[in-house]
């Protein structure tokens, strides 16, 4: 099985349909299953150029709970579901331009790609609208992309990096800015068990925040306080803020932060708490002179339920 990870930078419109169309033409005419993760208009070109057939799946880019979590699990899943025809399966993510905001864990996702999916016969595009993105974030995805090319030309890209390397250089997520005022809840040295009654104090009666919503905030801040206390350095803190639209917590202790640079991203057994905190809520993870900072953030609805 072969897996291929395919970065492609649109400048307009019509470049995004140039690289999608003829993807998805070919796929239908070698019979190969097709996923595709795209926006409205993109959908819409598809169904009005190629048709549609019993193998293409369309779902919209633009869900609400995509994180990078999420999404590894659930492109693994829909491609795996695919793969049961006995064929290479053909998918397309255009990235959506709201997941650019949270950029330093997005990069993350695109580089874990290659470790998570590696074990899938499936050819991914990567689309995303060059016109939006900075030269450094440019320099991000031609890093974690081992192919390049506007769809069916692909080539090899001699800037890709291997994974790991990348991950563990790149645990730099910016404090929120709602981390430079004071915290409604401060706690330093917390048991777990305090952590958890304090964050669920927070956060309930938050307007918009279901009882998932609370409940997944409170295992993501467990599960981080506990990695604080059995492998980092004390003391550590535990910090929470109320903003509008959502509930910020962070973690923090002063030790270097997680030796496994995919904590979270890639599943493993023994680390199924933070992995399963990924897929709850967004989180972020950051070194720093201090020490190292893990922050959860809770916003309407993002939970799965």
């Amino acid at each position: 099985m072969t897996h291929t990870h395919q970065l492609v930078l649109a400048a307009s419109e019509v470049e995004i349909d140039a690289a999608v169309v003829p993807f998805a033409l070919e796929g239908r005419a070698a019979g190969e299953p097709t996923v595709l993760s795209v926006a409205p208009r993109t959908a819409a070109a598809v169904r009005d150029r190629v048709g549609t057939w019993e193998g293409l799946t369309i779902q919209s880019g633009e869900q609400p709970e995509r994180r990078p979590g999420v999404d590894l699990a659930r492109f693994a899943r829909l491609v795996e579901q695919a793969m049961a025809a006995g064929r290479r399966v053909r998918v397309v993510n255009e990235v959506p331009q709201a997941l650019y905001r949270d950029w330093q864990e997005w990069r993350r996702y695109e580089a874990v790609v290659n470790v998570a999916h590696a074990g899938l016969d499936a050819w991914g595009l990567c689309v995303y609208d060059e016109r939006r993105l900075s030269p450094d974030m440019v320099e991000d995805l031609r890093s974690t992309h081992p192919f390049l090319g506007p769809g069916l030309d692909r080539r090899p890209n001699p800037d890709y990096q291997d994974p790991r390397a990348f991950c563990e250089a790149h645990f730099d997520v910016p404090p929120d800015l709602v981390e430079r005022t004071s915290p409604a809840l401060d706690l330093l040295d917390p048991t777990p068990a305090v952590a958890r009654a304090s964050v669920r104090d927070l956060v309930d009666g938050h307007a918009g925040l279901t009882c998932d919503d609370v409940e997944a905030l409170v295992l993501a801040a467990h599960e981080a306080l506990t990695n604080a206390v059995t492998h980092g350095r004390p003391p550590v803190s535990l910090r929470g803020w109320m903003a509008p639209g959502r509930v910020v917590v962070t973690v923090e202790d002063t030790g270097r932060g997680p030796q496994d640079c995919f904590l979270g991203l890639l599943y493993s057994p023994d680390r199924q708490g933070m992995w399963l905190s990924h897929q709850l809520v967004k989180v972020a993870h950051r070194r720093h002179a201090g020490g190292y900072t893990v922050r959860m953030t809770a916003a309407p609805g993002q939970s799965l339920s």
